[in-house]
C-alpha cells in the first residue's frame, strides 16, 4: 500500500502541476487506489482499513507537496536562469561589491546614499538595504564565488521567500471543497478493504454451508447404503 500511495501521489501533482489544475475527485480515486492495492495484496481487518486511510492522507498531502516542490523549482529557474543577462548583473553585483568595500566596515549614512545612487540602487538608504544588499555585496568581495556558485545561493535565496509565499497560499486557499474530497478519498480507501474483509467473511460462510450441505448429503447417502446392506443381511432368501 506504501508504493501505491507514493505512486497516487505522483500523479496527484503530475495532474496539478502540468495540467494547471487540482480536481477534487482525484482524491477520491487515489484513496480507492490505495485501498484496492491494499485488498489486492490481501490486507484485512480494521487495523489494515485504518492503515490504508491514513496512506490516503499521505498520498493527498504527498502530492500537494510534490506539486509546490515542482513549483517552486520552476518559478526559480524562469526568475534566475543561467543566461547572458544574469551573467551580467552578476559582473556588475561584483564590480558594485568592490566599490562597496571601499566605504569601509561601517559607512556613514551620507556614503551610503551617495553609494546607492551611483550605483543604481535608489536614493534612501533604508533597513532592508543594510541588512539585504550590504551584506550580499559584503559576501561577493570576500568570497568571490563563482557565477555558478552565486547563481546557486540566489536561487536558495529566492527559493526560501517563495516557499513562505507559496506554502501561505497552499493553506489560505484550503476550502470546505477540499475537505470534502479529502474527507471522500479517505473513506473510500477504508471502506475498500473493509468491503474486501467483509466479502471475504460471506464467502467463508457461503463455503461453510456449502460444505456442511455436502457433508450432509454423504452422510444421507452412507445411510442409505447401510441400511440397504442391512435389508439384504436380514433377508433369509
Amino acid at each position: 500500500m506504501i508504493g501505491a500511495a507514493a505512486v497516487g501521489a505522483l500523479l496527484w501533482a503530475s495532474v496539478a502541476f502540468y495540467g494547471g489544475i487540482e480536481y477534487g475527485w482525484f482524491a477520491v480515486m487515489v484513496g480507492a487506489g490505495v485501498g484496492s492495492v491494499g485488498a489486492l495484496l490481501g490486507s484485512r481487518g480494521l487495523s489494515a482499513s485504518i492503515l490504508a486511510a491514513v496512506l490516503a492522507v499521505a498520498c493527498i498531502l504527498g502530492g500537494k507537496l510534490l506539486t509546490l516542490e515542482w513549483s517552486l523549482s520552476e518559478q526559480v529557474r524562469t526568475e534566475l536562469p543561467d543566461s547572458d543577462s544574469v551573467r551580467a548583473s552578476f559582473d556588475e553585483l561584483r564590480q558594485d561589491a568592490i566599490v562597496f568595500a571601499e566605504l569601509g566596515a561601517e559607512p556613514s549614512a551620507e556614503q551610503l546614499q551617495q553609494f546607492m545612487e551611483t550605483r543604481g540602487f535608489g536614493k534612501d538608504p533604508s533597513l532592508d538595504f543594510a541588512e539585504g544588499v550590504a551584506q550580499e555585496l559584503r559576501w561577493l568581495y570576500e568570497q568571490k564565488p563563482s557565477f555558478e556558485l552565486w547563481l546557486e545561493r540566489q536561487r536558495g535565496n529566492r527559493r526560501t521567500a517563495l516557499a513562505e509565499e507559496f506554502s501561505e497560499a497552499l493553506w489560505s486557499n484550503l476550502d470546505l471543497y477540499d475537505i470534502l474530497f479529502t474527507g471522500l478519498g479517505i473513506a473510500a480507501a477504508f471502506g475498500v478493504i473493509s468491503r474486501a474483509g467483509m466479502a471475504d467473511m460471506e464467502q467463508w460462510e457461503a463455503n461453510r454451508r456449502a460444505e456442511a450441505r455436502r457433508t450432509e448429503a454423504r452422510e444421507a447417502v452412507a445411510a442409505q447404503r447401510d441400511a440397504s446392506d442391512s435389508g439384504n443381511d436380514s433377508d433369509p432368501g
